[in-house]
């Protein structure tokens, strides 16, 4: 689960934790045999994302303050990003394809990322949560004053779309698969 440093791949064969030397390691679920072993990040990793695929690690790490990213092919074991300036919350989340990462902000941005920044899209609040819209074009993220914006994510100039209804941080987003529904939940009680 998102926060504790342990991630399940989509088909649940494969999970990710963190090891006692800050470095990552990838083991198989049926006999806990190690698969990859990871260098550690820069500092401690605190949560992990398979992409859809299983191709990709991304780790949020924290060493008491300062909040970085880092991702990974795990086929190389390649690192493909290093981000000191990191994802706030549980703000951080691979495209359908898993080509494509978002990572929101504390300073009211996403960042797109391939193998480096693609796009930024400002947004003007720090961002806590976010959810991909199946089709691969859009980005729901919650904000921490409990707005939730809709972005274009082929077009960062693109003005994103505006929702209220939330008195609070709006802390999770999720897409229904369908693409027809998103629900958001937020620390004020409610889930939309």
């Amino acid at each position: 689960a998102p926060g504790d440093g342990f991630a399940l791949d989509a088909t649940f064969d494969r999970y990710a934790r963190p090891e006692a030397d800050g470095g990552i390691t990838v083991r198989r679920m049926s006999d806990d045999e190690r698969l990859v072993a990871l260098p550690p990040p820069t500092s401690r990793p605190v949560a992990l994302r398979f992409s859809p695929d299983g191709r990709r690690l991304a780790a949020k790490t924290d060493d008491g303050g300062r909040v970085g990213l880092a991702l990974w092919d795990l086929e190389s074991r390649e690192a493909l990003l290093g981000a000191p300036e990191g994802v706030a919350a549980d703000a951080f989340d691979f495209s359908p394809d898993g080509r494509t990462f978002a990572a929101g902000r504390r300073d009211g941005t996403i960042n797109l990322y391939g193998s480096e920044v693609a796009s930024t899209f400002p947004l003007n609040a720090p961002i806590r949560a976010t959810a991909w819209h199946p089709d691969g074009r859009r980005i729901a993220a919650g904000a921490e004053d409990g707005r939730l914006f809709i972005v274009d994510a082929r077009d960062a100039a693109a003005q994103p779309e505006l929702f209220d209804g939330h008195q609070g941080d709006i802390v999770s987003a999720a897409f229904h698969p369908g693409g027809d529904l998103l629900a958001t939940a937020s620390r004020d009680g409610t889930v939309r």
